[in-house]
């Protein structure tokens, strides 16, 4: 029996055509190493996108699931996080 794992639940997310950054992987679905499973995607076969989008947009993305508030002297609209996405 296969068990449902973090690695999963992330690939499935991807494979629905959703992008997704470091932070969401981690909080979304507990996956310890974002970068290694995107790495695993990319010797899977997958073309990976990538790009730089800033902060603000991941956390209303991210608030849309769960309650995540930033510190108020966080400048959210500056920090830029990178976004990764399964191309087609």
């Amino acid at each position: 029996m296969h068990k449902f794992s973090p690695h999963d639940a992330f690939k499935n997310y991807l494979l629905e055509g959703n992008s997704i950054s470091v932070f969401e992987a981690m909080v979304l679905f507990a996956v310890q190493s974002p970068r290694g499973d995107i790495l695993r995607l990319k010797r899977e076969g997958f073309l990976i996108g990538k790009r730089r989008i800033p902060m603000v947009q991941v956390l209303a993305r991210l608030n849309k699931i769960a309650v995540c508030i930033p510190p108020k002297n966080l400048p959210v609209k500056e920090i830029l996080i990178t976004e990764y996405w399964i191309k087609k």
